[in-house]
């Protein structure tokens, strides 16, 4: 929607031209604002605070087939939790198995932005101009991104399950480190004015990098982080991952301007070198570190993190419940 309002509004020559797309984006806080009465409370939150009724007819909202079993899964847990600690700090998060369940939960959303998604999906319009194409077909381009972007995001909502977190994750950074790879030579080819095919090679590896992006990696950092974190220590854990988003987030937007502009670094495509090279580093922490969390209980996942299991090997294990 934002990219056709911005092909729509980018042909007008006042100042209405960007007034419109600014004005419009405070559209979204007021259905935000309408829509949160109607959200549930978080089942754990009310099981936590003794009210288990309307916790199983929230689970029973929210789609879960046995709501009644679920809620005895999270009582086991929340029990269990309750007798290792009762106060929590967020030094806690720091602390023992935590302090890996923390890591991942920030360092996939860093992942997330060190594959440079500002970069590709963000100044897409903008960096098709800079490669060579007219305003217009910038435009027109950028709204192909956001339409095989949202193909992409709908494609996971089934292949995060089907295929579980961790190689998802660790399929689409490197895939997005070849792309990334290509941007960067693409721009090294000289352009002609006969031969604009470097400058579609670049458009064409940006798309796709839209769409694998919001296919695998953008996706499972909002799965992943909140399934590594304890019950305990939940809402902790997730703001911090959070936190670091939004400042890779103010990081990227302050640093990608002077890296593309050519009145600043005049980088342009070669930026896919850097961001190739981050998105590499990525990938082989997503080896490393990220577990397969799909279709495991909070209770086999503390047992997981409590013995230390690595993240290789966290799919085979059977947690037998006792």
């Amino acid at each position: 929607m934002a990219n056709l309002i911005l092909k729509g509004t980018g042909t007008l020559d006042t100042a209405w031209a960007y007034k419109i797309p600014f004005a419009l984006q405070f559209v979204f806080p007021v259905l935000l604002l309408v829509g949160l009465p109607m959200c549930p409370e978080s089942p754990w939150y009310l099981l936590r605070n003794r009210n288990p009724n309307t916790a199983t007819s929230t689970l029973a909202r929210l789609g879960y087939d046995n709501p009644l079993k679920t809620l005895a899964e999270m009582q086991k847990t929340i029990t269990f939790e309750e007798q290792r600690v009762d106060a929590t700090t967020y030094l806690d998060c720091f602390r023992g198995s935590d302090l890996r369940r923390t890591e991942i939960a920030m360092g996939i959303f860093s992942v997330s932005q060190l594959v440079g998604v500002v970069f590709a999906i963000g100044y897409s319009s903008y960096f098709f101009q800079l490669a060579g194409l007219s305003a217009s077909s910038s435009f027109s381009m950028s709204v192909g991104v956001s339409v095989l972007g949202l193909v992409g995001v709908v494609c996971s909502w089934f292949l995060l399950n089907q295929v579980g977190r961790r190689p998802t994750a660790l399929t689409g950074t490197s895939i997005l480190v070849v792309l990334l790879l290509l941007i960067g030579i693409l721009d090294v080819i000289p352009v002609r004015a006969s031969n604009l095919g470097p400058v579609y090679g670049q458009v064409a590896c940006i798309i796709l990098f839209a769409f694998t992006y919001l296919l695998t990696i953008g996706p499972v950092g909002y799965a992943l982080f909140a399934e590594v974190s304890s019950s305990r220590l939940r809402s902790r854990t997730v703001s911090l991952g959070i936190v670091i988003q939004n400042l890779f987030g103010i990081l990227m937007h302050i640093v990608i301007p002077l890296l593309i502009n050519p009145d600043a670094a005049a980088l342009g495509g070669k930026i896919g070198f850097i961001f190739g090279g981050t998105a590499f580093m990525s990938a082989v922490w997503v080896y490393f570190r990220v577990p397969e969390t799909a279709h495991r209980t909070f209770e086999e996942l503390d047992y997981l993190f409590a013995k230390g299991v690595s993240a290789r090997a966290f799919k085979g294990v059977q947690v037998v419940a006792t």
